[in-house]
């Protein structure tokens, strides 16, 4: 994100090589780029068969060893929260100190060797959490890929449970199980929250002899904008943290080593959610390679075609806007004409930009062609082109490629492909295509 005068902010999408080169690999404080957090991220509703808020605290302070199903607490508001969600004909029974079984009360409803089944123990097996000790549990798949209602009733019966709230309102999450651990970031996640994890392993005493416990994961959670809690006792600790609670922070670049990499492309709005619910920018592809083929600068591991010589590239966008707000800003590294500073932050490097015009097109700030310095001493030129525009723009002499970012009507198809059967004293041009259909399968695309 950028500043600007007066205060006001405004997100800017950039590509690594200007970040670095604006704030280095370990940014100072004032300089650290920030990513704007997810929000709430909305999957697809799904029936569930337990109650989601019982389903955390059975996980976080149940038992499911043995012949039922047991929670230990000393708090009455949870227990009479249990009770206002146990199925029919399931109570809770104490049975010593802070121990109560949630027993089956009603008729059978299922026997197995002549034995009556608790609903509940029925479901938790078939979670695949029966018979599984603390360090083994996890959530089930069914309560983490569905709404935003599901999933914040088991974070907050897991919170309830196992979270804690010191006296200046920081929040922690402990357990033994590595998978719970990796499930509760993925929960506070999916709500725009940021997680930070450690270990810890210490001792104890077992009949006078020191032994090592097992590793605990303690979480410390920032999540300002949702309720973690329906315990009073701790809901009323929680305070609003600092403002970059609502940013991820970029706190130094490293490298990531070397490996295979897939590149995929995504609608056009430029920004898409990748993995650990992280804000991220649309694939770069198409416009990497178009520089590579107007400047003649290929890199040295490139194994596709290579044109020795300057060219005529076009490409292809639904509209004005998106020609300017997605191709042009890869390109060029900007979308606004006011600024002259064509210093490389888009793929084509600054110092081989020699001139852009601009199109008459009722859109301010519209790149219509972009003149570019091959190596070899010549000028490459670049039409930017939309499927608004009459056919007959599509039309005339040959070119060496064409990058189409979202799939073009059949007639501008052909005609791309007609541009480019003649190019490259007859070898012929080629296209490449960036798109997801966003109207299905055409006669493009399918």
């Amino acid at each position: 994100r950028e500043r600007y005068p007066r205060g006001s902010e405004a997100w800017n999408v950039q590509p690594l090589a200007a970040i670095r080169k604006r704030c280095g690999d370990r940014p100072s404080t004032s300089m650290r780029p920030i990513v704007p957090y997810v929000g709430v991220v909305q999957f697809a509703s799904s029936a569930v068969p337990l109650d989601p808020y019982l389903v955390g605290l059975l996980i976080g302070d149940g038992c499911f060893r043995g012949g039922g199903v047991s929670i230990s607490t000393g708090d009455n508001e949870i227990l009479e929260s249990i009770k206002s969600v146990l199925p029919d004909d399931v109570e809770l029974h104490k049975r010593n100190g802070f121990d109560y079984a949630l027993a089956f009360v009603g008729r059978a409803r299922s026997v197995v060797g002549g034995a009556f089944i608790n609903p509940i123990i029925e479901t938790i097996a078939a979670f695949g959490l029966r018979g599984l000790k603390s360090y083994q549990k996890f959530v089930p798949k069914e309560y983490l890929w569905n709404d935003l209602n599901v999933r914040l009733g088991i974070l907050q019966g897991l919170m309830d449970a196992d979270g804690s709230v010191s006296k200046v309102g920081e929040i922690e999450f402990s357990t033994t199980s590595l998978q719970l651990a990796e499930d509760v970031e993925f929960l506070v996640m999916s709500f725009g929250g940021k997680i930070k994890r450690k270990e810890r392993r210490t001792f104890y005493y077992y009949k006078n002899e020191k032994r090592l416990g097992r590793i605990s994961y303690r979480l410390w959670v920032r999540l300002p904008h949702v309720e973690l809690f329906r315990l009073s006792r701790k809901l009323e600790r929680c305070k609003r943290p600092v403002s970059t609670s609502d940013h991820n922070v970029l706190w130094s670049i490293e490298p990531a080593g070397k490996a295979e990499c897939t590149c995929i492309a995504v609608e056009g709005d430029g920004t898409y959610v990748t993995e650990n619910f992280i804000v991220t920018h649309n694939t770069w592809c198409g416009s990497r390679e178009s520089a590579y083929h107007l400047t003649g600068l290929y890199p040295d591991w490139w194994e596709g075609r290579v044109f020795d010589h300057p060219t005529v590239g076009w490409t292809g966008s639904i509209t004005n806007e998106t020609s300017r707000d997605v191709v042009q800003e890869a390109l060029l590294g900007l979308s606004n004409f006011a600024s002259k500073d064509h210093s490389g932050s888009g793929a084509i490097p600054g110092e081989h930009i020699l001139n852009i015009t601009k199109r008459q097109a009722g859109v301010p700030n519209v790149a219509d062609q972009i003149f570019v310095r091959h190596k070899s001493g010549g000028i490459s030129q670049c039409s930017l082109k939309t499927y608004q525009q009459e056919d007959t723009t599509w039309t005339g002499k040959s070119v060496d490629f064409v990058w189409p970012d979202e799939g073009p009507p059949k007639p501008i198809y052909s005609e791309m492909q007609s541009r480019i059967m003649v190019a490259d004293s007859g070898e012929g041009g080629i296209i490449y295509m960036s798109y997801t259909p966003i109207k299905g399968m055409t006669e493009v695309t399918g």
